[in-house]
């Protein structure tokens, strides 16, 4: 029976200086507890990259794509309710009662949940069919702020701030909108009680 708290021993760093020294390892060798806390991760198809080089933009990416993978429907197997669902062709086993299964919304292929949640982090294809689960790689744009009329008034002047636009929300910029708009005339039908 072998030890399980092996790891445990050589927590002082003075330990594990020595153990680096006795096994003559070089120092580009990063120590085994960082390589388990910096995982592997698929940007792409085909690709994998330890998370710790990932850029920003590809960390979104893939944060994205694992929360549409965790809003896929779930269901635990039964084999009297499913009885035409088989095995997983993924893993190539056969469904047991009580397993979590998941389907693909596409095409309602159905994998475990383990085995399509990992696929699907290494690529957005069904397994069996290929058909490209669609995801959204980039956020969600957020609602254009309303325009403000540039009557040849450089804004950016009157907030103190040269050469920067302020923000709409600004109280200054929302009062010069509210000023020029009643200075706007209006047009005589519009004015008539009725």
């Amino acid at each position: 029976m072998g030890n399980c708290f092996h790891r445990s021993r050589h927590n002082s760093p003075s330990s594990e200086h020595q153990s680096t020294r006795a096994d003559n390892t070089t120092a580009t060798t990063p120590p085994a507890w960082y390589l388990e806390n910096d995982p592997i991760l698929h940007p792409a198809p085909g690709i994998s990259m330890p998370f710790s080089q990932l850029t920003e933009e590809q960390q979104i990416n893939i944060a994205m794509r694992m929360g549409l993978i965790a809003t896929l429907p779930v269901f635990i197997f039964d084999e009297i309710v499913h009885e035409k669902l088989t095995e997983c062709v993924i893993c190539m086993c056969d469904f047991v009662n009580g397993e979590e299964l998941r389907s693909m919304p596409t095409c309602s292929h159905t994998f475990h949940r383990t085995c399509i949640d990992d696929w699907l982090s290494r690529s957005p294809t069904c397994p069996s069919c290929l058909q490209e689960l669609r995801f959204p790689l980039q956020p969600p744009v957020p609602p254009s702020q309303p325009e403000l009329p540039s009557d040849g008034d450089n804004v950016a002047t009157t907030s103190g701030a040269a050469g920067r636009q302020p923000s709409p929300d600004d109280p200054r910029t929302l009062r010069q909108h509210q000023v020029k708009e009643r200075a706007k005339p209006r047009s005589s039908a519009s004015t008539l009680p009725s």
